[in-house]
């Protein structure tokens, strides 16, 4: 299975608008399928059984609360006039603790951790040919995709076809934070 650990951004309409906008640009540009939007954390790459990795990212993020993320603006890697990747901006700084965490508990697992520095962006389009995309970058710089609070890390299994990957979940852990102790007799639970 070929696996990668993400949080998925909620799906809207800003996404949508921004890869047809960009399809008119560079038209063979291949958008992330819709809905599927997401930063991934750790690309694992192809690993025979994933229960290990899940349990594994599970435990590294116990007691990590819910973070409070904004995606607006757009860029292109590896930059905008040789465009092969056109991204949305990520500001959530929690998601760098999420990330390191991640890497040191799946270092183990799959293909040897990113060295790069993390670079929170969630992908919208590849391009097969490089392209200029600094006309999209400026037109799309004040657009708002997403503003709210990620809470949820995904070990996802990614399967290549005709039309691009899909995304099948394989293990969700739910970002709460530590749980609020209870006091005898006040009728809280955990």
């Amino acid at each position: 299975m070929r696996l990668f650990i993400a949080v998925p951004i909620p799906a809207g309409e800003a996404f949508t608008a921004a890869t047809r906008t960009l399809h008119q640009i560079a038209p063979g540009a291949q958008a992330v399928p819709k809905g599927s939007w997401h930063v991934t954390l750790r690309f694992l790459g192809e690993i025979d059984d994933g229960k290990e990795a899940a349990a594994a990212m599970a435990e590294a993020l116990i007691g990590i609360p819910p973070v409070p993320a904004s995606v607006h603006g757009v860029g292109a890697f590896p930059d905008s006039h040789r465009a092969r990747i056109a991204w949305a901006a990520v500001d959530a700084p929690g998601l760098i603790d999420v990330e390191r965490r991640i890497r040191q508990a799946t270092a183990g697992f799959g293909n040897p951790p990113e060295r790069r520095r993390f670079a929170p962006h969630v992908t919208l389009a590849r391009l097969r040919q490089p392209g200029d995309l600094q006309s999209w970058i400026e037109a799309h710089q004040d657009i708002r995709f997403f503003k709210g609070t990620l809470n949820q890390v995904v070990l996802f299994r990614s399967d290549l076809g005709d039309t691009g990957p899909v995304y099948t979940p394989i293990s969700v852990v739910a970002l709460r934070g530590s749980m609020k102790p209870t006091r005898p007799g006040s009728g809280e639970s955990r």
